[in-house]
């Protein structure tokens, strides 16, 4: 139950996880010459190619998407990108292993460090879903040299804390969620900061975090869960006094 509890903030959700590919898209885009054995005919089909897979997903078409990624796997091997969006779409689906390879894959295809820092994080997710959590750690790692200033720094900082609470080090835990909170304050961290305070007896800091945040600033599904969390760690309090 622990493990269920704490890894389901891990991942995003996909509408987000769409984001990620655009962003990929984009910081490709604007690196300019160099961007890998691609002409710039082909690189600019391929980019068109990629946002019309992102706006099927957006548009709930995920069976269109998941084609156009295979197409444009087969087509460009070299590009990390459509590789990117397989491992999304199977990471979305809870196929951990086939997400985990292919983001491996898209790791070892990608030149520059922010895509290969996203194709690393997303293979240390997909570890966390297999249970592999040696393995998501040292992606998470690899995922932490190269991801400085990027957008994806802060999920890095929370799969690390992940990680750090599963192994039962808490005070590391707390201290990649704060550095991941400092990055950006999102919702779904600080549930899992709230979470770890719970795990780690810490119940009066927990309700704290929970009331520093209005009602609107947490994801929709931790809006009647968080609560519900605390009362419970209230009740088993109680009953082991």
């Amino acid at each position: 139950m622990q493990t269920v509890c704490i890894l389901k903030l891990c991942y995003l959700t996909m509408s987000v996880l769409t984001g990620f590919i655009f962003l990929s898209a984009c910081s490709q885009l604007a690196a300019g010459p160099g961007r890998g054995a691609l002409s710039p005919a082909q690189q600019q089909m391929l980019d068109s190619s990629l946002k019309v897979s992102a706006a099927a997903i957006e548009t709930g078409q995920p069976v269109a998407a998941g084609r156009l990624y295979e197409r444009l796997s087969t087509s460009f091997p070299s590009a990390p990108e459509p590789k990117l969006g397989l491992a999304y779409m199977a990471l979305h689906a809870g196929d951990f292993a086939t997400a985990d390879a292919l983001f491996t894959e898209a790791s070892t295809l990608a030149l520059l460090p922010a895509l290969k820092a996203e194709a690393l994080l997303g293979a240390g997710r997909a570890s966390l879903g297999r249970e592999d959590f040696a393995m998501a750690k040292t992606h998470f790692l690899a995922a932490m040299e190269l991801a400085k200033g990027t957008p994806v720094e802060s999920w890095v900082m929370n799969g690390l804390a992940v990680v750090a609470v599963l192994e039962g080090d808490y005070p590391l835990a707390e201290q990649h969620y704060k550095a991941a909170l400092a990055l950006v304050s999102h919702p779904l961290i600080t549930a899992n900061l709230m979470r770890m305070l719970v795990e780690a007896g810490r119940i009066d800091e927990a309700r704290q975090l929970h009331a520093s945040h209005s009602d609107t600033y947490w994801a929709e599904g931790d809006r009647a869960e968080l609560p519900q969390l605390l009362k419970n760690s209230d009740k088993v309090k109680s009953e082991t006094e």
